[in-house]
């Protein structure tokens, strides 16, 4: 991804992202970021990244499914998701991803499926990814909050205000 810094303004990478390193869902903060600002995203698919990796943290293995890596990364995109959008976007996401999920994050659907091929810790990390994603989606819905609230108490005093109050 490439943002011009004029888009980006003053915003800076959320710090109540989990992880070690580039913590997983960063991208989601800067869009949401550039959105709010009134500015558009665009893909463009011409644009060639070259990405040089770097060495990973000791602790951030990326194919131990019960890791810490995994955890981080739902509690992330959940948090981002229900900072970043209204509460029935926020919702309807969790609860997508609870029904449905995936290997990684999984849902009751992806949880039935690794069962039928005989891998029984997946409802472990079922529980644990329900856990750490209402945790995720209650982090994020209180920094909406504090956001607006801050962002209604910054709001110029206008003679309406007067008149209504």
């Amino acid at each position: 991804m490439a943002f011009r810094r004029d888009a980006l303004g003053t915003n800076r990478l959320d710090t109540n992202l989990r992880g070690l390193g580039s913590q997983v869902g960063s991208e989601i903060d800067l869009c949401g970021h550039v959105r709010k600002m009134g500015l558009e995203i665009i893909f463009d698919d011409r644009i060639l990244v070259k990405h040089y990796s770097a060495p990973r943290p000791k602790d951030d293995v990326r194919t131990d499914l019960t890791g810490p890596v995994w955890r981080d990364a739902c509690f992330n995109i959940h948090y981002l998701i229900a900072k970043h959008f209204k509460i029935h976007r926020s919702f309807a996401y969790f609860c997508h991803g609870r029904l449905v999920g995936s290997r990684y994050m999984p849902g009751l659907f992806a949880s039935l499926r690794w069962t039928l091929k005989r891998d029984w810790s997946i409802w472990k990390r079922l529980w644990q990814m329900s856990l750490v994603a209402f945790s995720g989606l209650l982090a994020g819905r209180r920094m909406r909050t504090a956001v607006n609230r801050r962002l209604r108490d910054l709001q110029p005093f206008t003679s309406q205000d007067s008149t209504t109050a």
